[in-house]
């Protein structure tokens, strides 16, 4: 008996992948990855170069770590606004006679009446 008849045949390809097509999709890799990354780099060089935008808004880190980024300068403003709105007194409605208040006066109200409303109980106990 010949152990060769009782095998089956190998269902895998007997050869080796061929180098020249592994060399032919590395290269073509690498290819479209320097494609892309020339591809982004002008577009970057394109929109730098145009300037700031009609927003005013800063396109480029161009002054360093030093320079205020537009987050931080909306979150100064946003901050300074909120400020002022929590130590100020304001209209809120006028025609409906709505006020603003500082908050610190607004919290020193409160602890008034709350003082009151339980000197009341304590009293008509």
């Amino acid at each position: 008996m010949n152990p060769d008849t009782l095998l089956p045949a190998p269902d895998y390809e007997p050869r080796d992948a061929s180098s020249r097509r592994l060399l032919l999709v590395a290269g073509g890799l690498g290819a479209g990855l320097l494609g892309c990354l020339a591809l982004a780099w002008g577009v970057y060089r394109w929109h730098d170069g145009a300037g700031p935008r009609e927003s005013g808004r800063q396109t480029s880190f161009r002054n360093g770590a030093g320079t205020t980024t537009d987050i931080a300068a909306d979150w100064q403003r946003l901050d300074d606004e909120t400020r002022r709105h929590l130590q100020t007194y304001g209209w809120i409605d006028r025609p409906r006679g709505v006020v603003r208040i500082p908050i610190d006066v607004a919290m020193q109200r409160l602890v008034d009446e709350a003082g009151q409303i339980h000197g009341g109980r304590d009293e008509a106990r």
